[in-house]
């Protein structure tokens, strides 16, 4: 679990209790974030409201599998079944059995995670500048700037 929060306490009894030991670890806030994507088998988004998170399409990016909480922006992203799983915001049985569907069946890993790649692989910095830039020079054209490269 990478990041904090006021469940970070409960949340860790509750590994205890469960003797998750090595199983869970509680990371803490971190700024390799990337590396730790690469790294995971499942990103899961429990989120209980979101606006959308740029998370999610550094997932993507990564090219794991997602699950997520159908709440807020997400669903504009994550189409269930399609680009990763969505389930209730705090079921917390439906989370589970979506991380456990994800992890045991290769087959639909693979198809969200291509899914995914393939409608917004192309959501990069780079991309986003030069269609901004196409954009402007567009309207420049328009109004009569000819003197646009």
């Amino acid at each position: 679990i990478v990041g904090s929060g006021r469940l970070e306490n409960e949340l860790k009894a509750k590994s205890a209790k469960l003797n998750l030991g090595k199983r869970l670890q509680f990371l803490g806030e971190r700024k390799d974030i990337p590396e730790l994507l690469m790294a995971s088998d499942v990103f899961v988004f429990p989120s209980l409201w979101e606006g959308q998170g740029l998370i999610l399409f550094e997932a993507i990016f990564s090219k794991i599998p997602i699950v997520a909480s159908n709440v807020g922006g997400i669903p504009d992203v994550i189409k269930h079944e399609e680009t990763g799983i969505l389930v209730e915001a705090g079921n917390i049985d439906d989370l589970a059995r979506a991380i456990l569907r994800v992890l045991d069946d290769a087959k639909l890993k693979d198809k969200l995670v291509k899914e995914a790649f393939l409608r917004f692989g192309d959501r990069t910095m780079e991309n986003s500048v030069k269609k901004l830039e196409k954009v402007f020079k567009d309207l420049l054209k328009q109004h009569g700037n000819k003197a646009i490269n």
